[in-house]
């Protein structure tokens, strides 16, 4: 009888067991109860015993992202195609928008609205507020004329401009003729002179 030790022994048993940690696929369908996964290399993964989930590298994915409770983004942020946010949205820091801009809803401004030249705010279909120049603005409208200030002087038009009114400094002239339906005051004496120019004065 022949004692065959090589047949017998737990060797071969030990190969076959190497061979399939060799082979086999150890983190599929698993989990970790205690301690933490670290996967290596330039890039990091690390799912701590707390729930928590680093990664140090490129996340990228495709598909439906679902998430819930509060997110912070550091760093430059880029959205691409059309988002919707609901609920309150709370934006901290300056703002630079690109296109237009459609406001649907009560709005409140609490501090200075600043609207640059050539811009203009258009109240409705007939009145418009247009900077023009250093301290100087217009009010339109339309197709009524127009109020404008400027340069020391109040400017008044009419719509079809036949009748201009402005009013500086010194004097105000009024470019379209005056018409006025005043009530006679009888014995009183002419106080009044109109001069060649067109100019009012007081002559007593």
């Amino acid at each position: 009888m022949l004692n065959d030790n090589l047949r017998d022994s737990q060797i071969k048993d030990l190969l076959n067991r190497v061979r399939d940690l060799e082979t086999r696929s150890p983190l599929r369908s698993s989990s970790i109860t205690s301690g933490r996964l670290r996967v290596g290399g330039t890039a990091t993964l690390l799912i701590d015993s707390d729930g928590g989930l680093v990664i140090d590298g490129q996340l990228t994915g495709e598909g439906d992202l679902e998430w819930t409770g509060p997110v912070t983004f550091t760093g430059t942020t880029r959205f691409e195609g059309d988002t919707t946010q609901v609920g309150a949205h709370h934006v901290q820091g300056n703002q630079d928008i690109t296109g237009t801009l459609a406001v649907k809803g009560a709005t409140t401004v609490e501090n200075d609205l600043t609207v640059k030249s050539p811009g203009k705010v258009i109240l409705g279909t007939g009145m418009q507020l247009e900077p023009m120049g250093a301290g100087g603005g217009a009010i339109t409208f339309l197709p009524s004329g127009s109020i404008a200030a400027g340069l020391g002087k109040i400017t008044m038009v009419a719509p079809d401009l036949t009748a201009i009114v402005t009013i500086g400094a010194s004097a105000m002239v009024i470019s379209g003729g005056l018409t006025a339906a005043l009530p006679l005051k009888a014995g009183a004496a002419a106080n009044v002179h109109i001069d060649s120019a067109g100019k009012f004065w007081r002559i007593s």
